[in-house]
């Protein structure tokens, strides 16, 4: 019996010793970033409000106008997670020679298993490589919209070329995915170490890019929260560096399917004002967004809709 409880003091002292280990070498990293002070317990759990997920997303966006650009965020004991947004740790995440997604991703592999979106490795490289002539431009310009909406007097012939011909309604399409993303963050575990603000970043560590708080740098975008499309003008976008805007996420990860959605989405509006005025409704302002697999609102839109003569 006494060998026995030694044994188990000595695993407990052993594992006690490597968590205390791991923390210090976590403090180190954490001292290169900026982060609220954490509970030596619960980390900076506390921070995030209970039973209020709009709140929860509301509070990730919160802590960056706080505490800056690039964040070390501690979970239970010695979990963690770093979240950068400065262009220059963007790109060393997503550029990284090779990276997986990050553990946040773990919670949907039930649903989608090993999929193109969740794979890493050679399955991962084969898959991608299969279905992305699918997208390729020349397959897109084959895409005949017209053949599918039928004859209407009211519509005009849209096909990949003439799309080209709505310079600003490319201006509000990219404008509101800047404003609205359709993945507010994306998470990336490295498989190799880096090297960030100094330090060294050891393979495992999770990273998380918050695309919605790269679109609202005020040093790229000044009064970020206003809806202007002219940020996307030939002038405005020679200004902007490549990781200032990424709403399909960007690297040998980015979405396969990006110029297809873009097509879609210029279809639907064309088609949409063509026939009716879209008016915002009176409550509006009542909108709070959460994010989960995707950012959405935490209630239906309220539009109006006034068709045209």
């Amino acid at each position: 019996m006494s060998a026995v409880l030694l044994l188990l003091v000595m695993l407990i002292v052993y594992g006690v010793t490597q968590a205390y280990r791991k923390r210090r070498e976590l403090h180190h990293i954490a001292a290169h970033f900026t982060y609220p002070k954490p509970h030596w317990l619960l980390g900076n759990v506390l921070e995030y409000p209970a039973n209020d997920i709009p709140g929860i997303f509301e509070t990730m966006v919160k802590l960056h106008e706080q505490y800056g650009q690039d964040l070390f965020n501690w979970g239970l004991l010695n979990d963690h997670m770093i979240i950068v947004s400065s262009a220059t740790n963007v790109e060393k995440v997503a550029m990284a020679k090779k990276t997986e997604k990050s553990q946040i991703y773990d919670f949907i592999k039930p649903w989608l298993g090993q999929g193109l979106l969740i794979s890493s490795g050679e399955k991962w490289f084969h898959r991608r490589k299969i279905i992305t002539p699918t997208f390729h431009f020349k397959i897109l310009e084959g895409f005949e919209i017209q053949d599918v909406l039928g004859p209407d007097f009211r519509s005009v012939p849209l096909t990949y070329s003439t799309l080209q011909n709505f310079p600003y309604l490319d201006m509000v399409v990219k404008e509101s995915l800047r404003l609205l993303p359709p993945v507010s963050f994306i998470g990336r575990r490295l498989v190799e170490d880096i090297e960030m603000n100094g330090v060294t970043i050891p393979a495992g560590t999770d990273f998380t890019i918050p695309i919605y708080v790269i679109h609202r740098n005020p040093n790229v975008y000044p009064d970020p929260e206003r809806f202007d499309p002219e940020r996307f003008s030939d002038e405005s976008t020679q200004r902007r560096g490549p990781y200032d805007y990424i709403p399909f996420s960007i690297g040998s990860r980015n979405c396969i399917g990006q110029r297809y959605a873009l097509l879609e989405m210029k279809v639907s509006i064309v088609r949409m004002i063509s026939f009716y005025r879209i008016l915002p409704g009176d409550t509006m302002h009542e909108i709070r967004l959460k994010t989960d697999l995707v950012l959405r609102p935490d209630k239906n839109i309220p539009i109006k809709l006034i068709a045209r003569p």
